[in-house]
């Protein structure tokens, strides 16, 4: 069905960039210019802590904007994020060197938000400026396929990949997506153990059986055909 086929081009390093965006606003990590080759190694260590901070501290908020009160859902804008900047938690947390950052609890659950409201945070204009939200993404992709077929696939969402082993990302999935769908449909979603590493396992399963065979594709093929040989073989 590869009508279904549905892409959303966030992931775990855009997280990270709003997770690091929002402590450099913050003051926890000092400000550089990404253009400057000289604070480049700076920037660089930056975004791998960042990366570790997301992996061990960071959440999803259970809530949808439509559970939210109209307060809290308006304190997801940017332009807003000095008038609650005061009132948030924080949370100590250790660097490896011994340092200490401070860390708004808010922000750890909201830089998860890109993957929902993703026209909330990118700059208008940029070439993900049209982004669909994960949630539209999926009832988008299950309504493309035979009718027949939907309430079976909303009754089986897998998830897979490292930014579905944050907390709270199964329960805001099937929420998000239970508000969109008439209530006689069930929605199942299904978060296993071994999801970060889901896809190679599904790919590695997928190449070792002998209905597979046909689909490889040689040197050859891909000389005289060129790229396109790829959705040629793989996509009918």
């Amino acid at each position: 069905m590869p009508s279904c086929i549905k892409r959303l081009d966030l992931g775990g390093r855009d997280v990270i960039d709003e997770l690091l965006k929002r402590l450099m606003e913050r003051g926890a990590l000092s400000s550089m210019n990404n253009n400057d080759n000289k604070n480049m190694n700076h920037y660089y260590q930056c975004h791998d802590q960042v990366k570790k901070i997301k992996e061990k501290e960071c959440s999803i908020m259970k809530e949808t904007p439509r559970m939210r009160s109209h307060q809290c859902d308006d304190m997801m804008s940017s332009s807003t994020f000095n008038r609650f900047k005061s009132s948030s938690s924080f949370k100590q947390y250790v660097l490896p060197e011994g340092g200490v950052l401070q860390l708004c609890e808010r922000d750890l659950q909201e830089c998860g938000e890109i993957m929902f409201r993703p026209e909330r945070f990118l700059q208008i204009g940029t070439s993900a400026d049209n982004l669909t939200g994960l949630r539209d993404l999926i009832v988008e992709a299950v309504n493309d396929a035979a009718v027949d077929c939907r309430k079976d696939l909303f009754g089986n969402l897998v998830l897979s990949g490292g930014n579905t082993l944050m907390p709270n990302m199964t329960d805001r999935v099937s929420m998000e997506v239970i508000e969109r769908v008439p209530a006689t449909i069930r929605i199942k979603v299904v978060a296993p153990p071994e999801r970060l590493h889901s896809a190679w396992i599904g790919g590695s399963i997928l190449t070792s059986l002998s209905t597979f065979q046909p689909q490889w594709i040689t040197r050859g093929e891909y000389h005289e055909v060129g790229p396109s040989v790829v959705f040629r073989k793989t996509l009918v």
